[in-house]
C-alpha cells in the first residue's frame, strides 16, 4: 500500500498528514493530549459548576479541543444542553461522544446489533444541576 493512500487531512488544523488510523495529525494529539491532562488537573482541583466556556477560559485550552474531548468522551458535562453538544444525527443536547441514547440504540438495531442499556447517571442530581464536568478514566 502506497502511503500516498494514507494522506489525510488534520480535523483540527487542516494540514495534509500520513495517517495510521487517527483523524488527527501528530502535533494536534499531543496538543489535545496536554489539554487533557490540562482540563483533567483543574476539574480535579476545582468544584463547581463551569460552563465550556468557561472551562476555556480558566485553562485557556480553545474550546474546540474541549469539545473535541467531550466527542472522544475523555470528559463529560454532567448536564446535558448547557455545552454546546448536540447528537450528530438528532442534534438532542448530549454530555458525551457523538450520539444520543435513542440514535444509538437507532445505529444499533440498523447495524444488526442489540442496544446497550442505558447507562445510570454516575452523579448526584444536586451535582448535575450544577453543570459539573469530569475527566473519564480510560
Amino acid at each position: 500500500m502506497s502511503s500516498l493512500n494514507n494522506v489525510k487531512q488534520c480535523s483540527m488544523c487542516r494540514k495534509p498528514f500520513i495517517s495510521l488510523g487517527s483523524k488527527l495529525c501528530g502535533n494536534c494529539l499531543e496538543r489535545l493530549e496536554l489539554d487533557f491532562v490540562t482540563i483533567r488537573d483543574f476539574l480535579y482541583n476545582n468544584s463547581g459548576g463551569m460552563s465550556i466556556q468557561d472551562l476555556a477560559k480558566e485553562t485557556e485550552v480553545p474550546e474546540k479541543n474541549i469539545l473535541q474531548l467531550l466527542r472522544d468522551g475523555r470528559i463529560e458535562l454532567m448536564v446535558s444542553g448547557t455545552g454546546g453538544l448536540t447528537c450528530e444525527m438528532c442534534g438532542k443536547p448530549i454530555a458525551s461522544g457523538q450520539f444520543c441514547v435513542d440514535c444509538k440504540d437507532i445505529l444499533a438495531k440498523s447495524l444488526g446489533g442489540e442496544p446497550k442499556p442505558a447507562e445510570e447517571p454516575r452523579a448526584s442530581k444536586e451535582s448535575q444541576e450544577k453543570g459539573r464536568m469530569h475527566g473519564t478514566k480510560r
